[in-house]
């Protein structure tokens, strides 16, 4: 399990060939909710909809 830093991922992949690398809970929601604020997504004012149909996949 890791944070959603490519380097970090990259890391575990190259260190554990074929193993699983998960998002905790925690740092997913963050980088949901850095991707959301920025404007030329243009989600931030569907903010909650967006953030509960994203929940409802993970």
């Amino acid at each position: 399990m890791t944070d959603f830093c490519k380097e970090e991922i990259h890391a575990v992949e190259e260190t554990f060939p074929g193993c699983s690398v998960y998002l905790c809970d925690f740092h997913r929601e963050q980088a949901w909710d850095r991707w959301m604020v920025k404007k030329e997504n243009d989600v931030s004012d569907k903010k909650e909809k967006v953030l509960c149909r994203l929940r409802r996949v993970a």
